[in-house]
């Protein structure tokens, strides 16, 4: 049995892929010393610090030609889906986009009739930017934290279109003005601090 101490940003996915080379989840979800801690916490939202326990995975061998040099991939990608909306909430309804993925252009897609983007993208923790009728949007993959962390707050305000700045876990002054534009949205009590209401708001609007 191995121990594994969460990173910022990672979650169970990414960590099984990464650290233990497989796609699997249902092993490290059900196995009983990591089951009670799965009943409090979504096991796409991890946060630094968690420990979770895996089993010894088991390893095959294949033969390779020594007197040369040997490239080996650990092939894997999950799938990234997202409604993309303009300023005014109207879905970009078959819609032609680029996307940028860790840098690499991967050319012009199109979204289908409900706005909907489906791309396969790294268990890595990536940068995904989208170019879509002069709208930019950056999304930041496998880098969600809890909503009770500061940076877990960033992360879902400036993935929802309000701009809170670099997530940096600084409540500052744009993170405070991007909570006030997110409450009054809500129409919720507007004061710049995410207390449970606010909490509960964006983890409603986010999914998660």
């Amino acid at each position: 049995m191995k121990k594994y101490i969460v990173q910022p940003g990672e979650d169970v996915s990414q960590i099984a892929f990464e650290k233990f080379g497989t796609t699997n989840i249902d092993r490290i979800l059900k196995d009983k010393k990591n089951f009670s801690f799965f009943q409090k916490r979504d096991p796409n939202i991890l946060q630094r610090g968690d420990r979770l326990y895996f089993d010894e995975i088991n390893t095959s061998s294949i033969e390779a030609n020594v007197a040369k040099r040997n490239t080996f991939t650990r092939k894997g990608n999950r799938k990234l889906k997202v409604t993309l909306l303009d300023i005014l909430g109207k879905k970009f309804s078959n819609t032609e986009y680029d996307i940028v993925i860790n840098g690499k252009f991967f050319g012009k897609r199109k979204t289908d009739k409900n706005g909907l983007l489906e791309e396969n993208i790294p268990f890595t923790k990536c940068e995904c930017k989208v170019f879509i009728k002069k709208n930019e949007f950056v999304l930041l993959v496998a880098n969600l934290e809890p909503v009770e962390s500061t940076r877990g707050v960033q992360s879902r305000l400036n993935n929802l279109g309000y701009a809170s700045g670099p997530v940096d876990g600084i409540f500052g002054p744009r993170t405070r003005a991007a909570t006030r534009s997110f409450q009054q949205d809500q129409n919720i009590v507007v004061d710049g601090i995410v207390g449970d209401q606010t909490e509960t708001h964006l983890v409603a609007e986010y999914g998660c």
